[in-house]
């Protein structure tokens, strides 16, 4: 009876989280009742339902993890990718509006695509989130179309005439994808990556990965770097 029990409750896991993820879409831009953060009217969206079902999924957990742990440890490794899609999306959400505050210009889609770019590639290059994204707020105020009189383009402000090996052999095949969010932002994390390791401190990598004085640069970064901090307070 309590193998059948848990089964039950690992099929509605599964069915509460891919509808979860379904739904999590529509989280971004409605505050916690599930209503448009842009408009007068109080309607109810899918959001709402997404949060609902979280609350949910909480307690299904705790009634498997009154079973036997070894037979429910896959399923509970489960619960944690679940809480890590949950924190992703609550972030990519806060990044979005922060982008968006600090670039009125910056349309919401892209801001949205730069906040999912921000928290992909900076784990994935395993650079500070803070720091990469304070970067791109120094280099071009979120703006993934501005090309300097220096030929540096895109959000990150990279220059493919030093670099083009590098992001070539990346899969960035072109100057013109720098200006693309998602590929200019992966540009920068992999270079600042590339730089945190070879000299071991962000002051001296970031003046790298600037060109030029590294304690003027440094000044810059830290402006925007507190900025941020208070944001996300």
């Amino acid at each position: 009876m309590q193998n059948k029990n848990s089964i039950t409750l690992v099929i509605l896991l599964f069915l509460s989280v891919f509808t979860f993820l379904s739904l999590s879409l529509y989280i971004s831009g409605y505050n916690s009742k599930g209503y448009a953060l842009s408009s007068d009217l109080k309607v109810p969206v899918p959001g709402e339902m997404a949060l609902d079902i979280s609350g949910n999924v909480d307690k299904i957990a705790g009634e498997l993890k009154k079973g036997s742990s070894d037979k429910m440890a896959p399923f509970l490794a489960t619960f944690d990718i679940y809480n890590i899609m949950v924190v992703t999306d609550e972030q990519i959400a806060q990044l979005k509006e922060y982008i968006m505050r600090q670039n009125p210009r910056i349309a919401e889609t892209t801001a949205l695509e730069e906040a999912s770019a921000f928290i992909h590639y900076s784990m994935k290059y395993n650079v500070p989130l803070d720091l990469v994204v304070a970067v791109a707020n120094t280099e071009s105020h979120f703006d993934p179309l501005v090309k300097s009189s220096h030929g540096s383009a895109g959000i990150m402000q990279i220059t493919w005439r030093v670099h083009s090996a590098l992001l070539q052999a990346n899969g960035i095949k072109s100057e013109e994808e720098l200006h693309d969010p998602r590929k200019g932002i992966a540009a920068g994390c992999l270079l600042i990556s590339r730089y945190l390791k070879a000299y071991g401190n962000t002051q001296e990598a970031l003046g790298r990965y600037y060109g030029g004085s590294a304690t003027v640069y440094w000044g810059r970064i830290s402006k925007n770097l507190a900025r941020l901090r208070q944001f996300t307070r």
